[in-house]
């Protein structure tokens, strides 16, 4: 199981909670200093408290296929840098239930993040917590201790924590609210970022929402400062859902469900074009004008009908036109109609 396989308790907004952990070995260079050797060395450290142990599962990055590695990338389970460049050294170490992953020599010799399906902080933080700890009692971490953990990136530095979620904003997208929100955010201390982090564009209406900087606070002060600022930009999102349907009536509607009857009966999608089909539609889920679509179910197509994903699973989807099809049977028999 995937993280995103998981069942969205109360994501009509937030689509997942993800709580990241960064540190670094005492006894080595950051991994920018270091040689392919150095980088080796240190991520058999890490692996090595890992080995046997049946809730993880290790992988060598260099050993996995450019097709894997997008694939991986696709599913938020590690950064796009973390996939390409000199990859000797590099591990990915992944949790059973598919929550928990860990990035070995990264920016970072440990990028540990966890993730919820919909708005979980509490939970996240503390399933990240446990790993790390785990990890704490083996291994001797970077720490000063007025500049707390060290690490690559001023902005991590002291808990080396990022919470961010991500956000289904359509409607503060539709009125273009969103560069007053994102300053807003800025002076608080918090980011909003495309879909797969920095420098990357929104799809479908999602966002990255994410502390800027770590030092000078708790893990749990960031915790609540991150609810508060999440409770503001989903009452914001909630408003313009209400306010659309108010100004736009029945053209809304009718937008939501033209995008359920292109998902349900097209014969080809490329996906730029599901990503925008499926943002109307979970809207409508969201809105109560859909009640035969799941959203978890929606949630899941958004990442396994990416170009990797599907060719993975469909091995003749190896041009975008095969998968632009492929893309379009599987998402008919996903949304199928259900009559009352």
């Amino acid at each position: 199981m995937v993280w995103y396989e998981h069942e969205n308790p109360n994501g009509s907004v937030v689509w997942s909670t993800r709580i990241r952990l960064a540190a670094n070995l005492a006894s080595s260079p950051f991994p920018a200093r270091l040689t392919s050797s150095g980088r080796e060395e240190a991520a058999n450290k890490i692996k090595s408290i890992f080995e046997g142990n049946q809730n993880y599962s290790i992988m060598q990055i260099d050993r996995l296929t450019p097709l894997e590695r997008a694939a991986f990338t696709e599913a938020h389970m590690a950064s796009p840098a973390f996939m390409q460049g000199d990859l000797a050294g590099r591990l990915l170490i992944l949790s059973s239930d598919g929550e928990c992953a860990i990035m070995v020599n990264e920016e970072d010799h440990i990028r540990l993040q966890c993730i919820k399906v919909g708005y979980q902080p509490q939970e996240a933080y503390k399933k990240a917590l446990d790993v790390f700890r785990f990890m704490e009692e083996k291994l001797e971490f970077s720490f000063d201790p007025e500049l707390g953990y060290l690490t690559h990136c001023p902005t991590n530095l002291g808990t080396g924590m990022r919470a961010s979620l991500m956000m289904h904003l359509p409607s503060l997208a539709h009125f273009e609210r969103m560069p007053a929100l994102s300053n807003a955010l800025n002076k608080a201390g918090f980011t909003l970022r495309g879909l797969y982090g920095e420098g990357t564009m929104p799809g479908g209406g999602i966002y990255q929402l994410s502390n800027q900087i770590s030092r000078g606070f708790s893990e749990e002060e960031l915790i609540k400062r991150l609810m508060k600022v999440a409770e503001q930009v989903v009452q914001a999102e909630e408003e313009g859902r209400k306010e659309r349907k108010e100004k736009e009536g029945i053209s809304l509607e009718d937008r939501i469900f033209r995008a359920l009857g292109v998902l349900r009966h097209a014969r080809t999608l490329t996906s730029t074009e599901m990503y925008a089909l499926i943002s109307d539609v979970r809207m409508g889920v969201a809105m109560g004008l859909i009640n035969d679509v799941n959203m978890s179910n929606l949630d899941q197509l958004l990442i396994d009908m990416l170009p990797a994903k599907l060719t993975l699973a469909n091995g003749e989807a190896d041009n975008a036109a095969a998968r632009d099809a492929i893309r379009a049977e599987n998402m008919r028999i996903a949304l199928k109609e259900v009559k009352n």
